[in-house]
């Protein structure tokens, strides 16, 4: 898995400096402990705005970003409300002022947060240390309250 992130994935966005957590058998964690400065997760981020393209290169199938964002199960519970699951991110919608805005995001532990409006070509990224503590919230609630009021204006 990371030698064909790397080819595939890390090369063509300029990628060079993240780090991968391993099992005790020597396989790469899927699911998360993947580390990348927040520069970089916003590569990530800024390439799926793109539907897959970076530059001249398209890096991934614009199909694939679609269903990697579209809603594919609905959810509910206290961290967050009113979203829908993809492909390993989150669907949500912000009603703001009247306006309705689609958001996709990838939330790690710690309230490491990747948030994008592809609409809006928006992007955030969010750092934090509250780990093991179930605080995402936080971020979407920056991002409903300040950041998307401050740029419709």
């Amino acid at each position: 898995l990371p030698a064909f992130a790397r080819r595939h994935l890390f090369e063509p966005l300029g990628i060079e400096e993240y780090r991968w957590q391993f099992t005790p058998q020597g396989r790469a964690y899927a699911g998360g402990l993947l580390m990348l400065r927040p520069r970089d997760f916003a590569r990530i981020g800024q390439l799926i705005i793109n539907r897959g393209r970076w530059g001249e290169q398209q890096v991934v199938s614009a199909e694939w970003v679609d269903a990697v964002v579209r809603s594919q199960a609905k959810t509910w519970g206290p961290e967050v409300p009113a979203a829908e699951w993809g492909y390993l991110c989150w669907r949500k919608k912000f009603i703001i002022n009247g306006q309705s805005h689609d958001a996709f995001f990838a939330a790690g532990n710690g309230d490491q947060l990747l948030i994008g409006f592809p609409e809006l070509q928006l992007l955030a990224v969010f750092t934090g240390g509250n780990y093991n503590a179930p605080l995402v919230k936080q971020p979407l609630e920056m991002m409903e309250r300040y950041i998307l009021p401050a740029v419709q204006r």
